[in-house]
């Protein structure tokens, strides 16, 4: 998928020392995540630092909601800092985006302004990008989104190796930070639901303590699932525990 060509003692050097420049600016990035408390303020911090201390012309971040199976920008760095447009939300498997998210695998390719899978060539073009690298946020099995960014130089194999380890290592942060996401998403009232819900309430006790109806509990309920992606109570109970 990407071009190799010889490369000369001197280009091999520099490789080197910036790949080590990189390997301790990882470091302190990995450290400054770890201080998050935000899943968008993470996700901005991070992009920002792939722009600034790793050359890139355009860093993005997209959240995956599982109850909508759909990967949602929240964060973009670079060239364009926009989160609306026509890649602000994609459906899982769509876009490469939504491939990587689906099967779990990275992608990238060198030369993307000849790439047929470009949705958008005069941009590219306009921006003279040349390497497009995509990959999933993995923990524990389970796809928390993609980071995708494209840089206006050729990066070597062991850049885009390097590249792809401190995505891994960002996980575990964003990991942390899943489900406090998906808890300041809720409505006042949901999150009073889901507090009782947390203290082994049946819908019957909810309603009662809240002074509303099993109906209304219902209601709220339904919408909670979705937030967290799961279809249970137990499934809701149990990510306050495996995702931390």
């Amino acid at each position: 998928m990407s071009h190799s060509s010889e490369r000369s003692p001197e280009s091999q050097e520099h490789s080197r020392e910036q790949l080590h420049s990189w390997s301790a600016q990882g470091e302190k990035l990995v450290r400054l995540l770890s201080y998050q408390q935000n899943l968008e303020e993470a996700a901005r911090v991070f992009t920002q630092n792939l722009v600034e201390h790793y050359g890139l012309a355009l860093a993005r971040l997209w959240y995956l909601n599982s109850g909508s199976q759909t990967l949602e920008l929240i964060a973009s760095a670079g060239v364009s800092t926009t989160l609306t447009g026509r890649f602000a939300r994609i459906p899982l498997g769509s876009f490469k985006m939504g491939w990587i998210a689906q099967t779990h695998q990275a992608f990238w390719a060198q030369d993307v302004q000849r790439q047929p899978w470009i949705r958008d060539p005069w941009w590219v073009q306009k921006h003279d990008l040349q390497t497009f690298c995509g990959y999933p946020l993995i923990y524990r099995d389970q796809c928390l989104g993609v980071v995708a960014f494209f840089t206006r130089q050729k990066l070597t194999l062991e850049e885009i190796h390097f590249l792809h380890l401190l995505c891994s290592a960002v996980s575990l942060h964003l990991a942390r930070l899943k489900t406090l996401y998906a808890y300041q998403k809720l409505t006042p009232r949901e999150q009073e639901v889901f507090q009782q819900l947390l203290l082994g309430q049946s819908n019957q006790q909810i309603a009662q303590h809240l002074k509303i109806t099993v109906r209304t509990v219902k209601y709220h309920l339904g919408n909670i699932f979705q937030k967290y992606g799961v279809n249970q109570r137990f499934q809701l109970i149990q990510s306050q525990f495996t995702d931390r």
